[in-house]
């Protein structure tokens, strides 16, 4: 016996429940994007499981809520019902775990091609995303082949901000410093990077462009020593790798012990740049910070 006296009612109470899931995953989604302390697998593991079931309740209410499946041979239907909860059974287990982890991140989409991502310890260009598979290109010029699966797992950091959609400067600023936020900072913005972001955010806004920011960021460790003379020499480096950039290359007091921990910040919209520019900008960091000081 149908679950709804005619097919009518049925229409109208899938409709309600399917617009009831819909909402219900955007809230979802919504809140784990906000929750800081959960992180991109949790959050692409629990969407998933979440829309997975919302699947199964829809086809449980179209094959047991119209009366019209009624009219149907019990074996056709035993066999349709079988079918699915044997699909359904093998894509969560182990068999297909990369095919059921490469739809999640088609679905998710926590990171996209082109995109600087890191992944465990993997930092590089995302090339390709396939059902089983996800190819990343270090920037030693190195291709990862990471499975689905294995990325379901891992801990995925986003080093590309999307610049999209973005109607006011103080998101677009906290887009753009998102990668940078990770780490906290002991020296503040200068102005005149300040002045930058925002006829960048102008020129986007007029444009209605949907562009990329991309990071990278990584740590070198200065000796006290003549650190104020080496400081003044990475500031002039800085400045002159501006135009290859796009923006200026920034570095932080990230930790003070036996010696100080820089962290540098590279910001550009072409992630080629990365590739081409940042070996030689970070080899002349290296002379820098191990050049001979007199006592």
């Amino acid at each position: 016996m149908a679950l709804f006296e005619s097919d009518f009612i049925a229409l109208i109470f899938l409709a309600v429940i399917g617009v009831g899931l819909y909402l219900t995953n955007k809230i979802l989604s919504l809140f784990l994007n906000k929750a800081p302390s959960v992180s991109v697998a949790t959050r692409i593991k629990v969407t998933f499981v979440f829309r997975i079931v919302s699947f199964a309740i829809l086809i449980y209410l179209i094959i047991e809520g119209f009366p019209i499946f009624e009219q149907i041979p019990p074996t056709y239907t035993a066999i349709l019902t079988g079918s699915i909860s044997t699909a359904l059974a093998f894509a969560s287990s182990g068999i297909f775990s990369n095919l059921v982890s490469g739809l999640a991140l088609i679905s998710i989409r926590p990171f996209e091609v082109g995109d600087v991502v890191k992944i465990n310890q993997d930092l590089g260009v995302v090339r390709s995303i396939r059902l089983t598979k996800v190819v990343i290109e270090t920037f030693d010029n190195i291709k990862v082949v990471k499975s689905n699966s294995e990325i379901i797992s891992s801990t995925i950091i986003n080093h590309s901000a999307n610049l999209g959609r973005i109607r006011k400067f103080v998101n677009f600023k906290d887009k753009i410093h998102y990668a940078e936020n990770l780490f906290p900072s002991m020296l503040e913005e200068e102005e005149e990077d300040e002045n930058l972001l925002r006829e960048l955010f102008t020129t986007f806004f007029k444009k209605n462009k949907n562009q990329k920011v991309h990071n990278y960021i990584w740590t070198m460790e200065i000796p006290y020593l003549g650190l104020f003379n080496r400081l003044d020499k990475i500031e002039t480096v800085c400045k002159e790798y501006r135009k290859k950039f796009g923006f200026k290359p920034r570095y932080h007091i990230f930790k003070v012990g036996r010696d100080i921990t820089l962290k540098f910040r590279i910001m550009t919209l072409k992630t080629r740049n990365i590739f081409d520019f940042q070996p030689r900008f970070a080899n002349e960091m290296y002379k820098i910070i191990h050049e001979y000081v007199e006592v």
